[in-house]
């Protein structure tokens, strides 16, 4: 699975407070995936930040 998630503040890590909601929401509405409900933790995705 791989989503780009745009976010309003700049981020080194996508899963901090201020993006995680945006993050779940992308995956929730693309793959109906509910990152809240599996036992997930940040190093099981890749992050790379768009220039």
């Amino acid at each position: 699975m791989e989503v780009v998630v745009t976010t309003n503040n700049y981020t080194n890590n996508p899963f901090n407070s201020l993006t995680i909601d945006q993050v779940i929401d992308t995956y929730k509405r693309i793959y109906g995936f509910d990152y809240r409900k599996c036992s997930c933790m940040p190093t099981d995705f890749d992050f790379y930040p768009l220039d």
